[in-house]
């Protein structure tokens, strides 16, 4: 895995980092990718599929701020239906 800061955007697959005897604990891994992270995930599956449902949990800071704003731009120029949700 990369330093932290080198990268802008991590990919893993659904089930592999839970399937595969890739990191010694898994739940630990994602947990500290999710915490730790300023860049952003994606998980993705075996099969194709059009994507229907897009999930975006933020900390709140500045910089996620900015990462959501620029989603959301590149979602209307791309003719993506958008809706947010605040819990």
């Amino acid at each position: 895995m990369r330093k932290r800061g080198e990268c802008h955007l991590i990919v893993f697959g659904l089930r592999s980092l839970f399937e595969s005897d890739l990191v010694a604990d898994p739940h630990d891994t994602l947990v500290r990718l999710v915490q730790s992270g300023v860049r952003p995930l994606l998980a993705v599956s075996k099969q194709v599929a059009p994507i229907k449902t897009v999930l975006i949990a933020c900390s709140g800071s500045m910089e996620s701020a900015k990462a959501m704003k620029n989603f959301f731009f590149r979602a209307t120029l791309a003719n993506i239906k958008t809706a947010t949700r605040f819990f």
